[in-house]
C-alpha cells in the first residue's frame, strides 16, 4: 500500500518518512536498554525483550534503503 501526499508542492512518501523517524528512536532505545541489561543482568529482559526494537530498526533501514535506491 502506497500513501503519497503532495504537500506544498513536495511529494511526501508517508512510510519512508515514518521509517526515518522511527529508526533512530528504536535503535538508540535498544542501545540504552542493552547497556542497562549489561550492567544489571535480567533487569530489562524480565520486563521487555529489547531485541524487538532492533528488529523494528532493521525494518526501518530496509524501508529507507528503498528510498535511497530510488533516487
Amino acid at each position: 500500500m502506497k500513501i503519497k501526499l503532495n504537500l506544498f508542492g513536495k511529494k511526501w512518501d508517508f512510510w519512508r518518512e515514518l521509517a526515518a523517524v522511527i529508526f533512530p528512536v528504536s535503535f538508540i532505545t535498544f542501545l540504552a536498554l542493552f547497556a542497562v541489561d549489561y550492567v544489571f543482568p535480567g533487569f530489562v529482559s524480565n520486563w521487555f525483550n529489547p531485541v524487538w526494537l532492533l528488529i523494528i530498526a532493521a525494518v526501518c533501514v530496509i524501508i529507507q534503503q528503498d528510498k535511497f535506491s530510488a533516487r
